[in-house]
């Protein structure tokens, strides 16, 4: 619909029932979904034949813009339509949004074109720019099927689009599997995908993957290493801290990294306790907090019961002196922090 912004479900429905617009926008902060959009935009448009003399991508800060736009009017070598991709369509410069919007308003009966904005441009401000970004996003807005695919912010609509990948492929994922990997891993999908991949190459045969396997391989990762770790703080755990810290340091993850998400983690357990003295409910503080999966709420629900107010800023001055003393003078990093997390443990008991 011209003038607004459909969702990623939206476009693969479209695509189920049958052939795209003329023209085509794709925006949005989520790097996957624009490489799988695109990828099912080949497959319905080009009949699977990516490599045929009907496809182009070319990148906007490389291309003649004039040049591109007038070999989407001409007609295929083979049988079909064209598929033409302008890849980093933020780059279009203020003095080609004439021929870009001459274009838009007669574009190419036959062939399809997609305008693609980068995932890390920030949308908003293309918006409230004032100059030709905010031309160029109008323009699109009125002038093409424009899609804005966002990160999933609720955890069960990425658990769906995770269930219905994997229908796709020749192996199952039970759900409590696909939750369990939401979970360790957060909402990062790019992440997840890579994952479920690697599970399936050495769990596949068995035709159904069940949480067991995600444990026994995803637990070994960097980022369930490190949600392991603040859910020993958040316990009060001092062995398993120590243990997670070990692995840690052992996958060569950064000291300062390590202290940097330590004070995020005791920020937010104050922000948390400060939230439920109010009164908020669960959903409220999810809201409140940018929270949008289960596990670093309980990590803080945890740590409201068993740290006072007083405990989690005493963490937070012990974090702070052992930043200043690595980067003031010669410490052994691995004791440093193996005392720090036996102190923070064990602060106020």
């Amino acid at each position: 619909m011209p003038g607004t912004m459909s969702n990623y479900w939206t476009f693969e429905n479209k695509l189920r029932k049958g052939q795209p617009e003329p023209c085509v926008s794709f925006f949005g902060e989520e790097a996957y979904l624009h490489r799988r959009a695109i990828d099912l935009l080949k497959k319905v448009v080009l009949n699977d034949h990516a490599d045929c003399f009907n496809y182009t991508m070319a990148y906007a800060e490389e291309v003649n813009l004039a040049e591109f736009l007038a070999q989407s009017r001409t007609a295929s070598m083979l049988a079909g339509p064209k598929l033409m991709i302008l890849r980093h369509c933020e780059k279009i410069g203020a003095n080609q949004l004439p021929v870009l919007e001459y274009f838009l308003k007669q574009p190419s009966a036959k062939n399809i074109v997609l305008f693609d904005f980068s995932p890390d441009i920030e949308l908003w401000r293309m918006k409230s720019s004032g100059g030709a970004g905010q031309k160029l996003h109008k323009m699109m807005l009125q002038h093409t099927d424009a899609f804005e695919f966002e990160r999933f912010r609720q955890p069960q609509h990425l658990v769906q689009f995770l269930r219905n990948l994997a229908q796709e492929a020749p192996y199952r994922f039970e759900d409590d599997a696909l939750k369990y990997l939401t979970d360790r891993l957060g909402g990062d999908l790019e992440l997840i995908v890579q994952e479920m991949e690697k599970v399936w190459i050495l769990i596949g045969a068995q035709g159904i993957i069940r949480q067991r396997d995600m444990e026994h391989l995803v637990g070994r990762h960097p980022y369930a290493t490190i949600f392991d770790l603040i859910n020993a703080l958040a316990r009060r755990d001092a062995r398993q801290a120590m243990e997670r810290l070990e692995v840690m340091l052992g996958q060569g993850e950064p000291h300062l990294y390590i202290l940097s998400l330590l004070t995020r983690f005791f920020r937010q357990a104050m922000l948390y306790k400060s939230l439920v003295r109010q009164g908020k409910s669960r959903n409220e503080i999810k809201v409140a907090m940018n929270i949008r999966f289960d596990k670093p709420l309980d990590d803080l629900r945890l740590s409201h019961q068993n740290y006072r107010q007083q405990d989690l800023w005493a963490c937070l001055q012990l974090i702070g002196k052992a930043d200043q003393a690595f980067k003031s003078s010669r410490v052994n990093i691995r004791t440093h922090l193996e005392f720090l997390l036996l102190t923070i443990c064990r602060t106020g008991q």
